[in-house]
């Protein structure tokens, strides 16, 4: 791929998909949907599809979510983010286990990660993660 693929974190995506989104939010995501270049993973599947309010948004999400190109895990992956945190422990930054997996799983796939949760702007500050954030639009 010659340009720069993006995870977006639920934490964005959670914005999106709810009424009262913050326009740049809103406007950023459809212009990298509109562009294919929007990546996902099990993970962020997986807090977005276990948030969804009925059966009907379950499955649109599903569907939306099914689209996207998929980052896989690997075991390599699991090992990334558990070095990561240990490294980042040292630095005095403790992280969630998700925004781990989540942070190598972009890191690994050189994807550029879309957020509104500022813990990444702390992983990113201290590991070879790049961001887009949107932690202040929230």
């Amino acid at each position: 791929m010659s340009e720069h693929s993006f995870l977006i974190d639920s934490s964005a995506w959670i914005k999106f998909l709810r009424r009262g989104t913050p326009p740049n939010i809103s406007l950023r995501i459809d212009e990298l949907l509109s562009r294919g270049v929007v990546s996902t993973n099990g993970v962020l599947k997986l807090e977005i599809l276990s948030g969804a309010h009925n059966q009907q948004e379950f499955q649109d999400y599903s569907a939306r979510f099914d689209a996207l190109h998929q980052l896989v895990i690997h075991d390599a992956t699991w090992h990334a983010a558990a070095k990561l945190g240990y490294d980042l422990r040292r630095q005095g930054v403790p992280c969630l286990t998700p925004d781990l997996i989540i942070a190598a799983s972009a890191i690994e796939h050189d994807a550029v990660l879309v957020h509104a949760d500022a813990d990444f702007d702390r992983i990113a500050a201290n590991a070879d993660l790049r961001v887009e954030s949107f932690a202040d639009a929230v």
